[in-house]
């Protein structure tokens, strides 16, 4: 027997099921990473540049967390009355004594925001946030129906008389600040805002109320 004819029964005799052990070249292809995983592309992102995405976002978080305090602390009643938060202001004619409140006081009630636009170019538009007359007198258990009258005083003398189809038939407003700031000086510490009302009855400069029966 030649040595061609040993040869061929050899790979003859070999089990055609038997896989063939994988040469050196395959084995290290296989265990190469697969540069296109994402660890791979992690891997080619330069160090610095991920340090500077950091400290950007982190950046980013602190602006935006500051921002929100500054919204909150711009649109705070609390914030736009500060100045004036304890000038009182004199109550008659609604318990057996007179009494006064402030402008914190009446920021505890429930707020509504409202506009009123004047019918002239002078009266303007105006707009403010505060308790609604219904309720502050639903404290003292009334109404505003409950009243014949109601005598509005001002720091300046001026005086507003609302009877009683005018306070059950308009919304009035005992605004303390504006929608996103304090009322200006000559109208603090309260103004009235009446949505639809004659534009002569919006008081300002409140110093006094008074309930007539």
């Amino acid at each position: 027997m030649n040595e061609y004819e040993s040869l061929l029964k050899q790979l003859e005799a070999q089990d055609p099921m038997e896989p063939m052990e994988p040469t050196r070249e395959a084995s290290v292809a296989q265990a190469a990473p697969d540069d296109t995983s994402a660890a791979g592309r992690h891997s080619r992102i330069p160090r610095g540049f991920r340090i500077l995405s950091v400290v950007l976002a982190a950046v980013l978080l602190v602006g935006a967390v500051f921002g929100i305090r500054l919204l909150t602390q711009w649109n705070s009643v609390d914030a736009h009355i500060a100045a004036y938060a304890d000038t009182e202001i004199l109550i008659t004619g609604l318990t057996d004594e007179p009494f006064t409140v402030t402008p914190r006081e009446l920021s505890q009630l429930e707020l509504v925001t409202a506009t009123a636009v004047g019918q002239t170019q002078k009266a303007g538009t105006i707009a403010g946030v505060g308790p609604d007359l219904e309720t502050f007198l639903a404290q003292y258990g009334h109404t505003a129906s409950d009243f014949k009258k109601i005598r509005i005083l001002c720091a300046d003398d001026y005086k507003v008389v609302l009877r009683r189809e005018y306070l059950t038939d308009y919304q009035i407003i005992l605004a303390i600040c504006r929608t996103h700031s304090a009322l200006p000086a000559a109208q603090q510490p309260m103004r009235l805002i009446i949505p639809d009302g004659e534009s002569g009855k919006w008081a300002y400069a409140v110093t006094e109320i008074d309930f007539v029966e």
